[in-house]
């Protein structure tokens, strides 16, 4: 989910378009940094039994779509889908468009209920919005200063 942050989307970040790696109606599995570092706590707190497995993990799945639609919601106005440009699909996106990770994110969020999974929803309303309200406000995509919710993670 972080990964909207990152420098390759900027522009359509600042455009108050959302970026997607695949098309807009296919579903994408997605974990914000949050889980992933909490699910990390939990294997280093948890050595002797989870040694030797090999879990895949995701804490949420919608499309590009959906998250626009998120978005929007919180916004307040409408942010549109950034599809990848088909002279722009590099191995990544070319596999998530047609294979994808295939994590059963109910059984994986009934296993480890501790972990506090987040929703797309639930990461997205912790983000910083502003530089899509307002694109040529200093912190825009372009000169994004560091969020202040990304905190020291801290395990609850």
């Amino acid at each position: 989910m972080d990964n909207a942050w990152n420098p390759w989307n900027q522009a359509a970040l600042a455009t108050g378009r959302w970026p997607s790696p695949v098309t807009r109606s296919r579903l994408l599995q997605q974990i914000p940094l949050a889980d992933v570092l909490a699910f990390t706590v939990h294997v280093l707190e948890s050595r002797d039994v989870m040694l030797g497995q090999r879990i895949e993990i995701a804490s949420d799945q919608l499309t590009a779509d959906q998250a626009a639609s998120v978005i929007t919601t919180l916004l307040g106005r409408p942010v549109q889908v950034a599809e990848p440009r088909p002279a722009q699909v590099n191995p990544l996106s070319a596999w998530l468009e047609h294979t994808g990770p295939a994590v059963d994110i109910t059984a994986l969020r009934d296993r480890y209920p501790h972990i506090g999974w987040h929703t797309f929803t639930d990461w997205a309303a912790t983000q910083n919005w502003h530089p899509l309200l307002h694109p040529e406000h200093p912190h825009s995509p372009r000169q994004r200063s560091p969020h202040p919710d990304h905190r020291a993670f801290r395990r609850s």
